[in-house]
């Protein structure tokens, strides 16, 4: 289940709670548990039902007191994408051969590094359209340090698709990632 709201009142929304539950940002995301990378406020997607009652909760206020924020509740916008089946072929084994370099694979998330001075133009015109091609879903461009880009794909169906083709969650290293069959 979804909480969806018009342009701008999901930033609304989350600053005003965060502002009642007096709190700092950091803190505010721990107990909604979120992660630091996850970000609401910039409305990329829509909020979980989830992290929205325990943003009410934290910041006392009523159900009945946040329909001033004018949300809606919406089921899954797509049930069948929860389940995302990958065709084998020389498009996957390059994604998966750019993931065991420079990729970093966990729940729900698929990061791509790269250089911002080298690796940028890759990034875009040749990385992103290839997670096009194989998951059929859009990778963002983000900056993680002033040096450093990363492309992104936040889809838990794409994320355990590409685990159970064989790119190992975490540490790539102590999971001892190898080459699937």
């Amino acid at each position: 289940m979804r909480v969806l709201f018009p342009p701008g009142m999901q930033r609304r929304f989350l600053e005003y709670t965060k502002r009642k539950s007096r709190m700092t940002w950091k803190e505010f995301r721990k107990s909604l548990r979120i992660g630091n990378h996850v970000n609401y406020r910039y409305e990329v997607c829509s909020l979980p039902y989830r992290v929205f009652t325990r943003a009410i909760r934290l910041a006392g206020i009523s159900p009945r007191y946040a329909n001033r924020f004018k949300f809606r509740l919406a089921k899954e916008a797509n049930p069948n994408r929860r389940f995302l089946r990958l065709r084998r072929n020389t498009s996957l084994a390059e994604l998966v051969g750019i993931c065991l370099g420079d990729g970093h694979l966990r729940r729900g998330t698929l990061a791509i590094f790269g250089s911002k001075s080298d690796d940028t133009p890759y990034l875009v015109h040749h990385v992103a359209p290839l997670i096009r091609r194989v998951t059929g879903l859009n990778a963002h461009l983000n900056v993680n340090r002033p040096d450093e880009n990363f492309l992104a794909l936040y889809s838990t169906a794409a994320s355990m698709a590409l685990n159970r083709a064989g790119l190992p969650f975490g540490n790539k290293i102590a999971n001892r990632a190898r080459f699937p069959r």
